[in-house]
Formats: C-alpha cells, structure tokens, sequence
C-alpha cells in the first residue's frame, strides 16, 4: 500500500526499477568444468508505475447478513473521488434474480465528492448469496463484493404433538390451556392464527375457543404462550379447532389441534377416541 500526495498533482504516480537477478546453468556437454563454473547469471530490468486509485469506496466487503426470504434490505456504498476531473459513473450489469439490485441512478461525481450507491438485498431462496458489483467510469473502475444469505423462519411449538385437549367441561363452564410457539430463526417473527377447519359452534354469539393472542410477534430465539380458554353452551363430543401458525415463508407448516366435549352432567360414560391427526378435507362435514 503506497501513500500518495493527493493535495500534489505532480506527485500522484509512483516509479520503480527493479533489477531482477536470474541463475541458470547451461545443458551438459555444452561447457566442461567443475559443478559451480556452470552456474551462469543475467539480470533483467523491470519498470513499474504505481497509480493512484481515482474512485474509492468506503468498504471492499458489504455484508447484509442473514434476511428472510422475499424480504428486502438496503444498505448504502460510498464512493469518493480522488482524481483531479468528474467522473461519471457507469453501471455493470447484475445478475438476474441474483439477490442483489441497485436502486438509485449512477451519477456523476467531482473531485473531492462522496456519492452513495443504494444497494438492495431481497432473497428469492434460502441459500447463501454473493455477487460483485462493478461500477466505471472513462478513467477508472470500482468494485466491491455484495455477500448475503437467504433465510427462512422456522418454529418449533409445545407440546410437540400439537394437541390440546380440554377434556370434559360442563355446559357454561370454561377451561383455559396454553401452548408455546419457539422460534428458533435468528431473526423475529410475526404470526397469525388461521382456523383451517372447525367442529360444532357455539349456539350463542361467543366463540367456543378464544385466542389470547390471535396474532402477535416472536423475536429471535425466543417463546411465545399463546392462551386458549374453551367454553362451551350446549353438549356436544365434537367441539374443535384446527389453527394454522401462520408465518410468511417458513421452512415447515406448524399447525395446532383444539378439542374439547361438553356435557351438563359430571359423571358421564363416554367411547375412548385416541387422537390421530386427519386430512383436513376429512374434517371438512357437519357436526350438528
């Protein structure tokens, strides 16, 4: 790394002359001697010019990290110019779907300006991302390395069956379970509570289960207690819910199976029905 007078244009070049020595020894039967006498020598001469770098950006590396897919992220690269006339600059073409955009117009920039180049990450896949970025003008060049990786969100939730089961609950009564939603990505999270599909209704207004959240925001490896209060108003073996934990993009569908019956007696005799997890379309009929 050579230091340069930049406030001294006579001084924004460097020479060298180097003399580069060179040893052979020539083939046997061409010179007869003892073993050092062959060894011949020559020098070669060798001149360079050192010049100083005109556009400088502020970084060699620009590093967005881990993003989710089909999210964006932009950071900025500054490019100053050193040289002594405008430099316009010109942009190298990206790769398609690449990952990695250019948002703002190249510009031109005059001695001693700093101009931002806007650079976009958005990930199409999960996967690890890099591509350089080439920009130029009729004098010089600059270039920098733009690095990211795609990631997708993924949840682990307890109990890791996926069922809560409320048991029996007499009519009017109410039973209240949690479950807990992990997030193990290394970024926060945003989810929703879709029913996919569900069993008898309340014959009232309420609901027979409540979502104590229905929705809310899980920051990275962190856990989430999702309340659920079961009450129904009327008997019945086939109170239920299927909630989908709805993630844009996760790695693997998480999905949450709410039972309950209901009765007005106490003591009651009822068929042991083990739990197995369905085909929604399977569910998908009317309970009444």
């Amino acid at each position: 790394m050579f230091n340069f007078e930049t406030d001294n244009p006579n001084k924004r070049t460097q020479h060298y002359e180097w003399l580069i020595p060179v040893y052979f020894r020539l083939a046997d039967g061409e010179q007869s001697g003892s073993h050092t006498a062959d060894i011949k020598s020559l020098f070669l001469e060798a001149r360079t010019t050192t010049v100083q770098r005109i556009l400088h950006p502020n970084t060699d590396v620009l590093e967005f990290g881990e993003v989710p897919v089909a999210f964006k992220k932009t950071q900025e690269i500054l490019v100053k110019n050193y040289g002594l006339m405008d430099e316009t600059l010109r942009l190298e073409s990206l790769t398609p779907f690449g990952g990695f955009s250019v948002l703002n117009a190249m510009r031109t920039i005059r001695p001693g300006e700093t101009k931002p180049i806007v650079i976009q990450f958005e990930p199409l896949a999960q996967q690890i991302y890099e591509e350089r970025v080439v920009m130029f003008s009729n004098h010089t060049m600059v270039s920098v390395n733009l690095k990211g990786t795609g990631v997708r969100p993924e949840v682990k939730i307890v109990p890791d069956t996926g069922l809560l089961d409320f048991g029996n609950v007499l009519v009017g009564e109410w039973v209240e379970k949690t479950f807990e939603i992990e997030n193990v990505s290394s970024f926060p999270v945003n989810f929703d509570l879709v029913s996919k599909v569900s069993g008898v209704e309340n014959q009232k207004k309420q609901v027979p289960f409540t979502l104590i959240p229905a929705r809310g925001s899980i920051k990275a490896n962190s856990t989430y207690e999702v309340k659920i209060i079961f009450q129904p108003d009327h008997v019945s073996n086939h109170f239920f819910n299927v909630l989908l934990i709805d993630i844009p993009n996760q790695v693997n569908a998480k999905s949450v199976y709410l039972r309950g019956h209901a009765y007005t007696r106490q003591t009651i005799i009822r068929e042991f029905a083990p739990f197995v997890w369905r085909p929604l379309k399977e569910l998908e009929k009317n309970y009444e």
